[in-house]
């Protein structure tokens, strides 16, 4: 089962991204196929250690700490909305 694509778009100090938020289901574990602005596309995993959504594998590199935060936090809204709307 997939949702709709996510199209957000978050201020983070003060500069504006374009993120694109794809849910996927892995093992029975939502997870996120991110871009942001436009760029490659970036998988958020929950990190348990971290309580939020966290940007994983080799394009992860390419996130900054801040904006990994900011799209973690608002990815944990959307997959508490989904799990509501079970």
């Amino acid at each position: 089962m997939m949702g709709e694509a996510k199209n957000l778009t978050l201020r983070i100090d003060g500069v504006p991204f374009m993120i694109v938020a794809n849910p996927r289901y892995f093992n029975l574990d939502l997870q996120y196929e991110v871009s942001i602005n436009g760029g490659e596309a970036v998988m958020f995993v929950f990190d348990k250690d971290l309580g939020r959504y966290s940007a994983t594998g080799d394009a992860s590199v390419l996130v900054p700490d801040v904006v990994d935060q900011a799209i973690g936090d608002k990815l944990n809204g959307l997959s508490l909305e989904a799990q509501g709307s079970d």
